[in-house]
């Protein structure tokens, strides 16, 4: 959910749409898009501790790979998300 998407609440969400179109290397996307996530899970769901987030632009598909692993407070196992997004 993108920042402003929310009628109610302008704050919930992330800017990680807005770092996709930026002209950044993948070590800055990927540190980019870590601190964003973190911010966003910090505010709206400190019950998640997050663990590595990884970036990996794929120019043959013309697609962004954001993994991002995770643990949830009282849950025994952690998982990973994996997104992909076309641009």
């Amino acid at each position: 959910t993108m920042k402003g998407e929310r009628p109610m609440q302008p704050e919930f969400g992330s800017d990680l749409y807005f770092l996709l179109f930026e002209q950044l290397y993948d070590e800055d996307l990927s540190k980019a898009a870590h601190k964003s996530i973190k911010a966003s899970i910090r505010n709206w769901m400190p019950f998640v501790t997050l663990g590595d987030v990884s970036v990996t632009t794929q120019t043959d598909t013309s697609s962004i790979l954001i993994e991002v692993s995770y643990s949830v407070q009282g849950w025994d196992a952690d998982d990973t998300l994996n997104i992909t997004v076309k641009v």
